[in-house]
């Protein structure tokens, strides 16, 4: 997952235009779920004016990642369940569920191995200013 935010903001450092977005440089990020735990999407925000979400009708579908043996446990923060990271271009500017005023650390995403008991965590980070690090729970 790691590297899968790492890809999204060099789709925004890159100003990548999208065609699905008529076009436009728009920002990309990430949605996750806690309804669909073993998963989560990219995808470009078209919405205009721009939202930093991931919404049906105003989002470019980039790809869906299934996650093989983990789940996502726990998101920080979320709003209904959800937490949406997107990336600004051409900074990228970091935006977490549609706001970029954020403490040092924007998002916190506990991904735990499905199969083992007690539950084997890790925690990633992304930090307002764009750093990912990861964590051992």
């Amino acid at each position: 997952m790691v590297q899968e935010i790492r890809q999204v903001q060099n789709l925004a450092l890159s100003s990548r235009v999208s065609s699905e977005c008529g076009g436009k440089v728009v920002p990309y990020g990430i949605n996750l779920n806690t309804a669909a735990l073993g998963q989560y999407v990219i995808a470009a925000d078209c919405s205009d004016p721009l939202n930093y979400s991931y919404n049906n009708g105003g989002s470019e579908l980039v790809n869906t990642v299934f996650l093989d043996e983990v789940i996502i446990n726990t998101l920080n923060p979320q709003v209904s369940g959800k937490l949406d990271i997107f990336f600004n271009p051409p900074i990228p500017d970091v935006y977490v569920n549609g706001s970029n005023s954020n403490p040092a650390v924007a998002a916190t995403i506990r991904l735990c191995h499905a199969k083992v008991t007690p539950l084997l965590c890790k925690d990633i980070d992304i930090s307002s200013k764009g750093a990912v690090s990861t964590r051992t729970q």
